[in-house]
């Protein structure tokens, strides 16, 4: 993955917020009643938490900080099976 480049999960995440945010605008319909209030609670409520945690994901990725992040990326990149105490060993060596 490229350093400038936004994790998919944190993609996905910033989509859907978004969709809550113009779903009922784009389709009053989708309003029970007419109502305000139904549709701030669910939808916008919705949208932020998505949005939330869409940002904390991708913070949480570009930090580099989490050593269990960096852990898998460096199995993942050397393809070693990381060991639950750090140590990784090799992976199918018999190919």
């Amino acid at each position: 993955m490229k350093k400038n480049s936004i994790p998919l999960v944190a993609l996905l995440l910033y989509v859907s917020g978004l969709c809550c945010f113009i779903l009922p605008v784009v389709f009053p319909a989708l309003q029970i009643d007419g109502g305000f209030g139904y549709m701030f609670v669910l939808y916008y409520l919705c949208g932020i938490i998505f949005l939330l945690a869409g940002f904390i994901f991708h913070s949480w990725v570009k930090s580099r900080n989490a050593a269990a992040h960096a852990r898998l990326l460096e199995g993942i990149e050397k393809n070693v099976v990381p060991h639950r105490l750090g140590e990784g060993h090799e992976w199918n060596q018999q190919d």
